[in-house]
């Protein structure tokens, strides 16, 4: 699944997001001259910079870091883009698959965008198949694994396909 919700009502309001994200097409060769003119392709709304502020200060993404030397500065990138993200609002995508990588919908100066982050933080890992299906193994932050690949690169297909710009942030 890609995203899952507890009961309708959230269902619904996620669907609304993520619809409310996609891009536009125009469907005609005569048409593309007044599209371009009166509309963008990438999906923009309105932006308040008091209503539509991040949750948190973004000064206090170095409170994240460790600033002494060869410190592992293992930090959660929600932390990041929750300072980054219109308020704070990030629809991640397949949050339960692929955990070393983080990919999701947001808006950024009320623009639409997808993120793709390395996840810096170890996660402990169900093998889903394969000769160790169901083993445990831990998978170290910042290594992309088989399944971060796949997730990384469905996502970024689907977000080419909705005509959703795209954010990288590695580590």
């Amino acid at each position: 699944m890609d995203f899952k919700e507890p009961n309708d009502h959230l269902c619904l309001a996620r669907l609304r997001s993520l619809v409310g994200k996609i891009g536009q097409r125009h469907t005609s060769a005569m048409s593309a001259e007044i599209w371009e003119s009166e509309r963008e392709v990438f999906n923009a709304r309105e932006f308040d910079a008091v209503r539509d502020a991040p949750g948190f200060a973004a000064e206090d993404v170095y409170a994240l870091l460790n600033p002494a030397p060869g410190a592992s500065n293992v930090y959660d990138m929600r932390d990041v883009i929750a300072r980054i993200a219109d308020r704070s609002e990030f629809d991640e995508y397949k949050a339960d698959f692929g955990r070393t990588v983080l990919c999701g919908y947001a808006r950024i100066g009320g623009r639409a965008v997808g993120i793709v982050a390395n996840q810096k933080i170890n996660q402990n890992q169900t093998v889903a198949m394969g000769p160790d299906a169901g083993m445990n193994r831990i998978e170290f932050g910042g290594v992309i694994y088989t399944e971060s690949a796949q997730k990384a690169a469905r996502f970024i297909m689907d977000c080419n396909q909705n005509l959703v710009p795209l954010i990288f942030f590695t580590t």
